[in-house]
């Protein structure tokens, strides 16, 4: 894991930023009633570059669109990055992925004011995550935040129990290479 930045952390949102925000402010105020949400690719473009930013010279970016990763990371591996809204509670998954980054917008201090930060919210190996969810082949797979951190530490305790039965294998055999081992005179 990078030293730069940790769950919980919050990183500062590149400059420009706070300029979309605004401009989405003025344009709904000049028209009542129609949303001008950033979405799609903008935020999915902002969401990797905060991560380049905040995991640093060992994460890379890869082209846009790349199938099922956004970055590779000298730590992670291959990393799919998203970055969702303040009062999202859910994310989008289109493919499996091995990494999982996930960074949350944070609400302003002040309301009103645009957003100047990001939290992240999840870094996690991923694989199988995808799988697990429930959805049509071909079709875009959602999952709660708090669903999310269920499956890691579900994982990680498949992952320790695993640990656990391969060291007390290698115990049991050294254990049997010793009774089988001639007598020392």
């Amino acid at each position: 894991m990078s030293e730069r930045v940790r769950v919980g952390s919050c990183v500062k949102l590149p400059d420009g930023v706070a300029d979309i925000y605004r401009g989405v402010a003025k344009l709904e105020a000049r028209f009542p009633g129609r949303p001008f949400t950033p979405d799609g690719h903008l935020v999915g473009s902002i969401g990797e570059v905060i991560a380049a930013a905040a995991f640093g010279d060992g994460f890379k970016l890869v082209a846009p669109s790349t199938k099922s990763y956004d970055a590779v990371c000298t730590v992670r591996g291959k990393v799919q990055v998203k970055l969702i809204g303040s009062h999202r509670r859910e994310i989008a998954l289109n493919e499996p992925c091995d990494h999982l980054v996930v960074f949350q917008i944070c609400d302003p201090p002040k309301k009103g004011d645009p957003p100047t930060h990001a939290k992240l919210v999840y870094d996690a190996p991923s694989t199988g995550l995808f799988e697990s969810l429930q959805g049509r082949q071909g079709k875009q797979r959602t999952i709660s935040l708090k669903k999310l951190n269920e499956w890691r530490r579900g994982r990680e305790a498949i992952e320790r129990d695993e640990y656990l039965q391969d060291y007390c294998r290698m115990v049991e055999q050294a254990e049997l290479e010793e009774l089988d081992a001639p007598p020392v005179t």
